[in-house]
């Protein structure tokens, strides 16, 4: 019979248990280790993600170069301080305010209008009389 080169496979070798065993043992360590290095990396996404979620909510009493004016409640404040020269309902004070920055009334604009006006009550600017609002006399 002629010899096998060594490159050729060994059928004649059956591994032992013990040598499947320690295999099989190394394997599961490996894949264990790569789940929690796996896991561990996802965590550290997730704070990340996290950290720039935190990082860019959206602060109204900051004007940057990625709000527009109509976001910024302390000027909206300001603004609609102005307009309340007479006693008004708080929608015709929205469309006042809507027709002297020309611009139309939206969700967006509404929740900034309604966190100015809460602005200007907790500073006891502005007085409420039945749906009427009116400047506090100081």
């Amino acid at each position: 019979m002629e010899a096998l080169p060594d490159s050729a496979p060994r059928y004649n070798k059956i591994p032992s248990l013990r040598y499947l065993k320690s295999n099989q043992t190394k394997f599961i360590t490996s894949l264990l280790d790569n789940i929690v290095d796996f896991k561990s990396a996802l965590l550290e996404k997730r704070e990340q993600l996290d950290m720039e979620y935190i990082i860019s909510e959206h602060d109204y009493f900051l004007v940057s170069k990625h709000q527009i004016v109509e976001e910024n409640i302390l000027y909206t404040s300001k603004v609609l301080f102005e307009l309340l020269e007479k006693e008004l309902h708080v929608d015709e004070l929205f469309l006042l305010y809507a027709q002297k920055r020309n611009i139309t009334l939206n969700l967006n604009i509404e929740r900034t209008l309604y966190l100015a006006l809460t602005l200007l009550f907790s500073m006891n600017l502005v007085l409420n009389n039945q749906n009427m609002l009116k400047r506090n006399p100081l």
